[in-house]
C-alpha cells in the first residue's frame, strides 16, 4: 500500500478513510511519501520505534522495547533531489512488493 501525505491537505482524514477498509487487527507493510518533508517512509511492523540516522538522507527505524535489535522500517530524505516525482509511487510499490515476497517478512536485517 502506498500513501501520499501533505500538510496542505487534510492528511488525517485521508489516512483514516484509507485505513477504514482494513481490519483493525490486520497490519500490512506500507510506504508513504510526505511531500512537505520530501521523505519516503516504509513501515514493516506496527510498533513504536526510534529513528537512527545512518547518513544524511537515510534513516533506519529501530523497534522500541525489545531485547534484541530489530529494524522495522526506514526513511529516505530529500527524495525529489534524486528521484523524479512521477517515479515515487513506482518505487514505493516495488519496495512493498519486495517486502511481501521476502521469506523473512520485512526484508530488513535483524
Amino acid at each position: 500500500m502506498v500513501i501520499y501525505t501533505s500538510m496542505k491537505s487534510n492528511t488525517n482524514k485521508a489516512f483514516n478513510e484509507l485505513m477504514a477498509e482494513y481490519d483493525e487487527k490486520e497490519f500490512r507493510p506500507f510506504g508513504r511519501y510526505d511531500e512537505e518533508l520530501d521523505r519516503i517512509s516504509v513501515f514493516t511492523v506496527d510498533c513504536s520505534y526510534t529513528e537512527e540516522h545512518v547518513i544524511d538522507y537515510f534513516t533506519l527505524y529501530r523497534r522500541n522495547h525489545v531485547d534484541e535489535l530489530e529494524y522495522v522500517g526506514f526513511g529516505l530524505e530529500g527524495v525529489s533531489s534524486y528521484v523524479e516525482p512521477k517515479r515515487i509511487e513506482d518505487i514505493l510499490n516495488n519496495i512493498i512488493e519486495l517486502m511481501a515476497t521476502n521469506p523473512n517478512g520485512a526484508g530488513l536485517p535483524s
